[in-house]
């Protein structure tokens, strides 16, 4: 399974930007809601033998969070994902087990992590689009 061009296809297939901001780095950048996108970034690595995605979203700065117990109630409440500080920001990641040519699993958790980023991104600023 070759993940550049299965992110390359899910890219063209959805209509999302695709960037390589650095080496097996992969930047989609997608709409949520209305106006409003997200930038979502996807890795891949091989653990115990299969192949996984690794996605994250920034969602704001960890300034926003004064309470680190705060971090854990969204998780909680979040379907996809979980919250964790990546220096000074906090970001939504997830982790995608990759199965041969199943596109769709790992097209649904980045379409999952980017709208939920950005709806956690909105309680935090409001109608500020940061990401």
């Amino acid at each position: 399974m070759d993940p550049k061009a299965m992110i390359e296809s899910i890219a063209k297939t959805r209509d999302w930007a695709l960037t390589i901001p650095e080496d097996n780095v992969y930047l989609l950048g997608m709409p949520t809601t209305g106006e409003r996108s997200q930038q979502v970034y996807v890795i891949f690595k091989e653990d115990d033998g299969h192949q996984v995605a690794l996605m994250w979203s920034e969602v704001g700065s960890a300034s926003k969070f004064e309470d680190p117990w705060e971090l854990l109630d969204y998780n909680w409440s979040h379907t996809y994902g979980a919250l964790a500080r990546r220096g000074s920001s906090v970001v939504l990641k997830n982790s995608e087990l990759l199965k041969e040519g199943d596109e769709g699993a790992l097209t649904l958790a980045l379409e999952h992590v980017g709208k939920t980023a950005d709806s956690i991104e909105r309680e935090l600023y409001g109608d500020m689009d940061l990401n």
